[in-house]
């Protein structure tokens, strides 16, 4: 989840949102991606999720097998997660906040040379190469 956009920002909430165990703030401002001067500021709204660009076919809809998601998949949808890999169990999101769930529907989008399997709650149950 991104962390709020005013108000005290604690150190405990920063290195929550990186999964840091880092106690510097030197250190948590650059693991998020800040250069210098340092700037608790900066951290409003912030939120450590990953983009990741997916292809669906005309419309976004996914694809009934993979073999299809592998071959024809064009149109790209950009979805989110807290991590910065893809694999079974992840769950995608449609915001960069992390809040809403993907509707996959349980059909397949490709991302790279890989396609998933991506149900109603947005957690990939299956992946396989094209």
């Amino acid at each position: 989840m991104a962390l709020q956009s005013s108000g005290a920002i604690s150190l405990s909430q920063i290195k929550t949102e990186l999964g840091s165990s880092a106690n510097d703030f030197r250190t948590l401002h650059a693991a998020a991606g800040f250069s210098t001067p340092d700037s608790i500021s900066e951290f409003y709204g912030f939120s450590a999720s990953t983009e990741f660009t997916f292809y669906a076919g005309d419309g976004q809809n996914g694809f009934g097998d993979y073999a299809s998601a592998c071959a024809e998949a064009y149109d790209p949808i950009t979805l989110y997660a807290a991590v910065a890999t893809l694999g079974n169990n992840v769950t995608l999101y449609t915001d960069n906040t992390l809040s809403t769930a993907f509707n996959g529907g349980g059909l397949w989008y490709k991302s790279g040379n890989t396609v998933y399997e991506i149900p109603d709650g947005g957690k990939i149950t299956a992946q396989r190469g094209c």
